[in-house]
């Protein structure tokens, strides 16, 4: 009897499904940096149910992203740092600089108009 028990309790097991969905298997792949063989062995695949698995569109030709791994941790201490803003674009001068020094384009464009009428 207790063999019967066993091998009910066996396919209990095996009938029970593992909802896996394709967000959490590209975060194991890409953010967790795991293998298509360290999937199986967390989801307790088969080979089969794993090919079967990356046979689906999303997941079909995605590979394994390792993040490099650094001899240091980075903390950042600092507090955030407000937004500059935008500074008001200023108005073009109206100041050219000549041989005879700066002048307004306004004076200029008078000189050039009493010029013009002698």
């Amino acid at each position: 009897m207790s063999e019967i028990q066993n091998n009910s309790a066996q396919t209990a097991e095996k009938k029970e499904k593992v909802v896996l969905t394709t967000s959490g298997v590209l975060a194991d792949l890409h953010e967790r940096g795991l293998t298509r063989e360290e999937i199986q062995k967390k989801y307790g695949l088969t080979k089969k149910e794993l090919v079967a698995l990356f046979k689906h569109p999303k997941l079909a030709n995605r590979k394994t992203i390792k993040a490099p791994e650094f001899g240091f941790i980075l903390e950042d201490d600092l507090p955030e740092m407000p937004k500059k803003e935008k500074q008001e674009e200023k108005e073009p001068s109206n100041v050219t600089n000549s041989a005879w020094g700066a002048e307004t384009t306004e004076e200029v464009s008078a000189e050039m108009q009493e010029e013009s009428v002698l």
